[in-house]
C-alpha cells in the first residue's frame, strides 16, 4: 500500500530531522555530499533487499529498482561492488576499542571476583598473577587481540576510571562514553541511533499480534525548566539511572541468563536512556501536541 502524501511529507520531515546531527558531524570531518549520497543509495538498496526477502520475494534488480526508484544500473553496480569487496566485511571485523571498553566496564561490574559483596567494583591493577582479578583478564575475556594499555588509556580519557596508587585503578563511571570524536565515537553514534530508531520502528510498524511492543518510555517537563536548574536535574537523573540500570545490567550478565541449549539462538538486547535539551520553542502542529503519544 502506497503512503498518502501527508505520510510521505511527515516521513521526509522525519528523515531530515534524524539526518541533521549526522550531517553536522559529517561536515565537521570533511565528508562531502557526494560521499553521503552513495551511502544513502546503498542503504535504500539494502533496505529494499531485506524487505523483499522478508516478504518471500526474490530481491531481483527489477524488484529493487521498482521499490527504490533507483536506475537499474545503480542497483546492479552497487550490488556488484558489495560482492567484489566482500559484502559488509566491516560488520565481520573484531570488536573496535569502543565495544571492548564498554564490555570491560560491564564485566567489571558483574564478573565474580570483581565486585564487593555490596556491589561496588574492586580496584584493579593492569596485570596480576594467574587467577587474580586484573584489567588484563577483563580485556582478554572480551577480545584477547587487544592491548590492555590501549583500553586503559581509552577508559582514562573517557573519565570512566582513575588511578588510586600502587598501579591500581578505580571505577568513576559505570558507563563508557568516547571522550571525543573518533572512529569509535562515530560508531557509537551510529549504533545508538540505529538501536533507538529500530525500537520505534518496531513499536510503530511491527505486525500486530506477532510480537510485544519493546520498552520505550519518555518523560519531559511540560513547560520546561529554568536553565539554571538544568545541572541539578541532570545529576538527579544520573543517580536515578544507576538505581534503575545496575540491577538490570547485573541480571543480563549473570549466569542466570546463560544459554543452556547450545542450539538456541542468541539475541543482542539492552536498555538505554538519554537526556535531551532544547533551547528552541517546541514545534507544534494541528496533528499532535508536543506531549501527545503512546510513550508518556
Amino acid at each position: 500500500m502506497l503512503p498518502s502524501d501527508h505520510t510521505k511529507q511527515n516521513l521526509l520531515r522525519a528523515a531530515r530531522t534524524v539526518l541533521r546531527p549526522l550531517v553536522r558531524i559529517a561536515l565537521r570531518n570533511g565528508l562531502l555530499y557526494s560521499d553521503f549520497t552513495k551511502e544513502v543509495r546503498e542503504a535504500f538498496i539494502e533496505g529494499a533487499q531485506a524487505l523483499a526477502v522478508e516478504s518471500g520475494r526474490a530481491p531481483s534488480t527489477m524488484r529493487i529498482r521498482l521499490m527504490t526508484g533507483l536506475p537499474s544500473t545503480d542497483v546492479a553496480r552497487l550490488s556488484q561492488e558489495r560482492t567484489t569487496e566482500g559484502g559488509a566485511a566491516d560488520d565481520q571485523v573484531r570488536m573496535d576499542l569502543h565495544t571492548v571498553a564498554a564490555s570491560v566496564m560491564s564485566a567489571w561490574h558483574s564478573e565474580s571476583g570483581y565486585v564487593f559483596a555490596y556491589g561496588l567494583p574492586v580496584d584493579l591493577p593492569i596485570r596480576a598473577s594467574k587467577g587474580r582479578p586484573s584489567l588484563q583478564h577483563l580485556v582478554e575475556i572480551t577480545d584477547d587481540s587487544v592491548d590492555v594499555e590501549v583500553v586503559v588509556e581509552q577508559l582514562l580519557d573517557a573519565g570512566c576510571i582513575k588511578t588510586v596508587g600502587d598501579g591500581r585503578y578505580t571505577v568513576v563511571s559505570r558507563v563508557y562514553m568516547p571522550s571525543e570524536i573518533s572512529a569509535e565515537g562515530v560508531r557509537y553514534f551510529s549504533e545508538a541511533i540505529e538501536r533507538f530508531v529500530s525500537t520505534v520502528e518496531h513499536n510503530l510498524l511491527g505486525e500486530r499480534g506477532t510480537e510485544e511492543k519493546r520498552m520505550e518510555r519518555l518523560v519531559f517537563a511540560d513547560h520546561g525548566i529554568p536553565e539554571s536548574r538544568l545541572n541539578e536535574l541532570s545529576e538527579f537523573m544520573k543517580k536515578q539511572w544507576d538505581l534503575f540500570a545496575n540491577p538490570i545490567d547485573d541480571l543480563m550478565n549473570s549466569s542466570q541468563m546463560s544459554r543452556t541449549d547450545p542450539n538456541e539462538p542468541i539475541v543482542n538486547t539492552g536498555v538505554g536512556v538519554y537526556q535531551y535539551v532544547s533551547r528552541m520553542p517546541a514545534e507544534t502542529s494541528s496533528e499532535q501536541e508536543p506531549g501527545e503519544g503512546p510513550s508518556k
